[in-house]
This record gives structure tokens, sequence and C-alpha cells, in this order.
């Protein structure tokens, strides 16, 4: 009789831990969709740019920081193109560091031109 008692009750409690692991499971992958949206590129680029208005997740230094290694890698491959030359690399990456540390002390002017890209290019395909 112990043992019937015993065997139901961890039944039981089987059952319910097994609902319990349902029920996290998709908490769980509500949450991870929701971390995969937010981390998405678009959202990181439009949460950099619009700064501080609506509470952005990004911190400045962070933002400045993105800024100033994408900005730097772009001149790189302007500079180096795609050439071979073991000189022309060494350039290339002194080129992209120097840029690199000089946006990222002073972003303002870059964040001015690439929200003024962004806009002129959004006017663009409004008219159309």
């Amino acid at each position: 009789m112990k043992d019937s008692q015993h065997l139901i009750n961890l039944r039981a409690r089987i059952s319910a831990l097994e609902i319990q692991q349902a029920d996290s499971k998709i908490e769980l992958t509500h949450f991870v969709k929701q971390t995969i949206e937010k981390l998405s590129p678009s959202n990181l680029l439009q949460s950099v740019f619009e700064g501080n208005k609506q509470g952005s997740a990004i911190p400045d230094d962070v933002a400045n920081g993105f800024i100033g290694i994408a900005t730097g890698f772009v001149s790189k491959l302007l500079f180096q193109g795609t050439s071979h030359s073991p000189v022309r690399r060494i350039i290339g990456t002194a080129l992209m560091l120097g840029v690199s540390g000089i946006v990222s002390r002073n972003p303002e002017k870059i964040k001015g031109i690439i929200k003024g890209g962004f806009n002129l290019l959004s006017n663009l395909y409004k008219k159309k």
C-alpha cells in the first residue's frame, strides 16, 4: 500500500515537473527570439543613430568605437583595394588604425555624415 502511494506521488510530481519544463521551454524560446531581434545589425545601427533620445541600450563609447572601427576598415579597403602587395597591406593596416583612433575620439562629424547619407537615401526611396 505504501509503495503504491509513493508511486502515485512520484508520477504526480513527474507530471508537474514535465509541465513546468514545457512552460520554461516556451519562456526560454520567447526570450531567445527577443534577444536575437534586439541584436540584429539593423536594430543595433538604429539604436546607435537614435542615441539617447529613447534611452539607447548601447553606451556612447561603444557606439563611437564601432563607428571608428568601421570607418578605419572602410579607409583600409579604399586604400588597399585588391592589392596583394605586403607594403600596401602594412600601410593599409596603419591607415586603418590611425583613422579608427581619430574617428573614435571625434565621432560626431562622422555620425552627422552617416545620418545625412541615410536621410538622403531614405528621401530618394520615398520619392519613388
